[in-house]
């Protein structure tokens, strides 16, 4: 019985062993890749990118040089001997607030995906982006896949209809900001009529359960401006301590009057301070 016995140990050991050859996962992977940020400074600038949402490896100085323009200033050396650069750029249907690099991980041995987030602010701009890393040597046969994460602002605009066809918006851009930082207003008449408007605002605080009105220590320049109809306008804010000084929600109100003289609107917009 002991040869029958060895013959079918064989057997069960073959048969595990292309089981597992078989298998195509791998224990090794994915993995986290490391990596550092790379920027430029003073007047260089990226140039010639293709904006394709597509990752490019860079493994050389002349490679380099053809996405980099610059004056007279230098650029940050890489040590392409040792390193790579990853490029990866691409546009958007709104201003961009912020970029950030969620993680880079090896998913095979030639495979690479880089993911990234992207917040979208209320600016209508088609706005361009790019993301530079410096990794460890990649070579010819390694291949970075991309996927971009889309952050939609926070629907915190004020919108005042008129008629059917006709309102006034208003947002606040970025509408999380920090104490002594600034954002902007961003207004849009999509109504028939010009609208008169100046710099004054006031504000309202959540307290508890209620808004309640913010004193402010502001002089307003008493100036009028013209809103024509479909256009739009912008107004910065400043968040000076000596107004903002307290965290939390607050709402900003402006009046916009009837260039014919018949009737107000008053609109807000929220925001917050954290």
């Amino acid at each position: 019985m002991k040869p029958k016995l060895l013959k079918l140990t064989a057997l069960l050991l073959l048969l595990s062993g292309i089981a597992s050859t078989c298998n195509p996962e791998n224990p090794d992977f994915p993995k986290d890749v490391s990596y550092q940020e790379y920027s430029l400074s003073g007047s260089c600038q990226w140039s010639n990118l293709p904006y394709n949402e597509k990752v490019i490896i860079i493994n050389s100085q002349e490679e380099l040089e053809r996405y980099v323009s610059c004056n007279e200033e230098s650029y940050p050396a890489i040590n392409f001997s040792k390193q790579s650069l990853l490029l990866a750029s691409g546009k958007t249907n709104s201003g961009v607030s912020e970029i950030a690099v969620t993680d880079l991980k090896q998913l095979s041995a030639n495979l690479y995906k880089l993911n990234i987030e992207i917040t979208l602010n209320h600016t209508d701009v088609i706005e361009p982006w790019c993301v530079a890393l410096v990794v460890d040597k990649l070579g010819e046969s390694n291949n970075v896949e991309f996927e971009a994460t889309i952050i939609l602002p926070s629907n915190k605009c004020g919108i005042v209809e008129i008629n059917e066809d006709e309102y006034l918006k208003m947002c606040a851009s970025p509408d999380k900001n920090s104490i002594n930082s600034s954002f902007k207003l961003l207004i849009e008449n999509h109504t028939q009529k010009e609208l008169i408007w100046g710099e004054r605002y006031w504000l309202e605080y959540y307290e508890g359960s209620k808004w309640v009105p913010v004193k402010l220590d502001i002089i307003f320049t008493h100036i009028a401006y013209i809103l024509k109809p479909d256009q739009k306008a912008e107004q910065q804010i400043f968040l000076s301590e000596k107004n903002f000084h307290l965290a939390g929600k607050y709402r900003i109100y402006k009046d916009f009057d009837n260039s014919s003289g018949h009737g107000t609107i008053t609109i807000y917009a929220e925001f917050e301070i954290i």
